[in-house]
C-alpha cells in the first residue's frame, strides 16, 4: 500500500483511484486538464485505505460524473494534503467532567481530516477540498451567541491507548486548566479547527496543542494554541498543513463565550 501523504506523478490518460475513509476518488490527468470524480459513502466506520490504478480500479458508478478542471502544469504532479475541517467540531466528553480549582485535564479529540487535492510544480494549485466522512451540522452555544459546527459521533478521550488509528484520522490534544476558585463542569468539547496545524511522524496525524485557562465566570478565560505537537510525543514530526487562520496569542475576546466554545458550562 502506497503512503497517503506523498507526491504522486500520474501517467497521462490513466485513471487512478483512492478510497480515503468514506471518500472515493477517481482522478485522471490529460493534456492541460484534471478530471476528478468523487463519491462519499454513508456510515461512520473506519475503512482501510485503498489505492489502485488503471485496470485494478473499481468501476465508477454511472451517476458519478467527471468534474473537468483546467489547470496547466509542467509535470502531472499530484498530492493529497490533510486539512482540518472547515468548521469547528464538537464532541462529547466520555462522561460529565468536573475540573477542580487549580487543576487541569488533558483530553484527546479525534476527527477525520479533510483532503486538499493539490497540483503544480510546488503544489500551488488546490483543485478542491473534500471531507473524508459525512458531517452532521449542529449548533454550539445559546441561540444568540453560538455558532455552526460539526457534531462528531465520537467522544473526547483522557488517554490514548496503543491502537492502530487510520492515517486519515487526526489526534487533537486539548488541555483545560481551571484557574478559578470554583469547580468547572462541562460535558462537551468544541475545537476551533481554523487555528490548527497538522503534523505527521510518517505514522500518525497530530495537531498542535489547544490550551484553555479558565479564570472564572466573571473573568473569562484565555485560549492559546501551541506551535508544535504536545511534549512527550516521540517521533520526527513534520508539519503537513498550516492553520487556516493565524490565532492571536492569549486570545481573550468574549472570554466567557470562548470557554463555552470549548466546554458546555450550563450557564456558569
Amino acid at each position: 500500500m502506497k503512503e497517503l501523504w506523498v507526491e504522486y506523478t500520474l501517467k497521462e490518460g490513466i485513471i487512478y483511484y483512492w478510497q480515503i475513509g468514506l471518500r472515493k476518488l477517481w482522478i485522471k490527468h490529460q493534456r492541460d486538464e484534471w478530471l476528478v470524480a468523487t463519491e462519499l459513502l454513508d456510515g461512520t466506520g473506519d475503512l482501510p485505505l485503498i489505492w489502485a490504478e488503471d485496470h485494478e480500479i473499481p468501476e465508477r458508478p454511472e451517476d458519478i460524473v467527471w468534474q473537468r478542471i483546467l489547470c496547466n502544469t509542467k509535470e502531472p504532479k499530484f498530492r493529497f494534503k490533510p486539512m482540518a475541517p472547515n468548521k469547528p467540531v464538537m464532541v462529547d466528553s466520555e462522561t460529565t467532567v468536573t475540573v477542580m480549582p487549580k487543576n487541569s485535564g488533558l483530553f484527546y479529540v479525534l476527527f477525520r481530516c479533510w483532503i486538499a487535492l493539490q497540483v503544480g510544480d510546488d503544489f500551488e494549485s488546490t483543485l478542491m477540498e473534500l471531507p473524508t466522512i459525512g458531517h452532521s451540522e449542529s449548533w454550539f452555544g445559546v441561540s444568540d451567541s453560538g455558532y455552526s459546527c460539526y457534531s462528531l459521533k465520537t467522544s473526547a478521550r483522557r488517554t490514548m491507548v496503543d491502537e492502530e488509528i487510520p492515517s486519515y484520522k487526526i489526534i487533537c490534544p486539548v488541555l483545560i486548566r481551571n484557574q478559578s476558585a470554583t469547580p468547572l463542569d462541562f460535558s462537551k468539547i468544541s475545537v476551533q479547527t481554523a487555528y490548527l496545524k497538522i503534523f505527521s511522524d510518517d505514522n500518525q496525524l497530530w495537531t498542535n496543542e489547544v490550551r484553555i485557562s479558565y479564570q472564572g465566570p466573571d473573568k473569562g478565560s484565555v485560549l492559546k494554541y501551541s506551535d508544535k505537537v504536545p511534549k512527550g510525543q516521540k517521533g520526527d514530526f513534520k508539519m503537513l498543513s498550516d492553520h487556516r487562520v493565524s490565532p492571536k496569542q492569549n486570545l481573550i475576546r468574549r472570554s466567557l463565550s470562548l470557554i463555552k466554545n470549548i466546554a458546555d458550562l450550563n450557564g456558569v
